[in-house]
């Protein structure tokens, strides 16, 4: 399911220690990057294949209708680290695709960061492997929700993301059409 849309660009925000109270503390240079920022961010929560709990966040394509009947291809964006973690905010390369009509998916695999130490440590000598099925769980979660072609979905990522972008299509190479490794293994 999918919650917190924004039709705003991120800035600093505050919230309670339960995500409580969320609330803007700043709109430095609103207006500019209400004219840089091209489509909708949502948070989303899905589940993995064996039901651990993920958040992720998807950009939406460029002049998105969700009541066209047009389908859209996914880039899948893994971060590096692989102790960090995705979330709202302006990346040039991720604007650039959502501009030229791409849904993009950067999911909160496990190992990422701000989910507790057992989640950030869930992959210790296995990388890949759960952290892969989180973001494959998630790209099979945002098809059956969106418009978006199964046969056009693509990933990258640097360093980390490269490592993880390696393991996904050596995986499960008649899921990605296309893939971008930067700095991987």
């Amino acid at each position: 399911y999918s919650v917190g849309q924004f039709d705003q660009p991120p800035e600093i925000w505050s919230a309670n220690i339960d995500g409580s109270d969320e609330r803007r503390l700043t709109s430095v240079h609103a207006e500019f990057l209400a004219d840089v920022f091209t489509s909708d961010w949502e948070q989303i929560l899905y589940e993995s294949y064996d039901g651990t709990p993920i958040e992720g966040f998807i950009l939406h394509p460029h002049g998105y209708d969700k009541d066209s009947n047009a389908e859209y291809p996914l880039i899948v964006v893994n971060h590096g680290g692989p102790h960090s973690a995705s979330g709202y905010g302006f990346n040039f390369k991720n604007q650039l695709f959502a501009a030229n009509g791409y849904f993009v998916f950067l999911p909160n695999f496990r190992s990422s960061t701000g989910y507790g130490d057992d989640f950030k440590w869930g992959t210790w000598g296995a990388w890949g492997t759960k952290d892969g099925e989180d973001a494959l769980s998630g790209v099979d979660h945002l098809i059956e929700r969106y418009p978006i072609d199964s046969a056009r979905v693509g990933s990258t990522g640097h360093s980390y993301g490269g490592i993880l972008t390696n393991w996904l299509i050596t995986r499960y190479p008649d899921r990605f059409r296309a893939a971008v490794s930067g700095a991987g293994a």
